[in-house]
């Protein structure tokens, strides 16, 4: 069975041109695309002695109609860079779906 984070992953590239590293990283600073839902909370930080930084996020995003909850560590360099250091949870939570009828008229 494939890992969610890996099926994620493909479907974000191949559809979006973006992995779920960067869609983690944006979501854990609320910064969401049109096509892509989630939310992070910062959970705890850790102040390293070279002035980086390490942020545990919790968080959900939403894909195609399928909600993942993820807890992911983010290192964040004195420059702003960040990057995604690990990825301790993620997983699928639930799922909607929707159906459009057509008049009944017609």
């Amino acid at each position: 069975m494939t890992d969610p984070s890996d099926a994620v992953d493909a479907y974000l590239a191949e559809r979006f041109q973006v992995g779920l590293e960067q869609v983690l990283l944006d979501a854990s600073i609320g910064h969401v695309t049109p096509t892509l839902d989630g939310t992070g909370r910062e959970r705890g930080r850790y102040a390293y002695a070279d002035r980086g930084s390490a942020f545990h996020y919790e968080g959900e995003i939403t894909v195609q109609g399928v909600a993942y909850r993820f807890r992911t560590w983010i290192f964040q360099d004195l420059d702003g860079t960040r990057i995604m250091t690990d990825l301790s949870e993620f997983a699928a939570e639930g799922w909607s779906a929707s159906i459009r009828m057509g008049d009944a008229r017609a």
